[in-house]
C-alpha cells in the first residue's frame, strides 16, 4: 500500500502517512495526517486526501503548510471534481 501524505523537507521526509497509519490498531498516530486517517483503511483514508478540505483541517493549522497545499487545494476545487 502506498504513502498518501509526504512532507518533504530540503532533504530528508519530515513526516508521511502511509499504511502504518491508516491500517493502524494502535489509538496514538504520531504521522502528518494528525489522526484523520489513522486505523480507517486505505481506502477511506485515500477519499479523504482527494477531499478539496482535507488540508485545510483545523489539525493541519500548526503545520504551516506551504502556500502550494492550498493552490493544490484550489485547483481541485475549481475543477469541481468533488460535487
Amino acid at each position: 500500500m502506498p504513502d498518501l501524505i509526504i512532507l518533504e523537507g530540503e532533504k530528508r521526509i519530515i513526516s508521511k502517512c502511509g499504511p502504518s497509519c491508516y491500517n493502524s490498531a494502535f489509538k496514538e498516530c504520531s504521522c502528518i495526517c494528525r489522526g484523520i486517517n489513522h486505523g480507517i483503511g486505505f481506502k477511506q483514508a485515500l477519499k479523504n486526501v482527494l477531499q478539496p478540505s482535507f488540508f485545510l483541517d483545523k489539525r493541519f493549522q500548526s503545520l504551516k503548510l506551504s502556500s502550494h497545499i492550498h493552490d493544490y487545494v484550489r485547483e481541485l476545487t475549481q475543477l469541481k471534481l468533488f460535487q
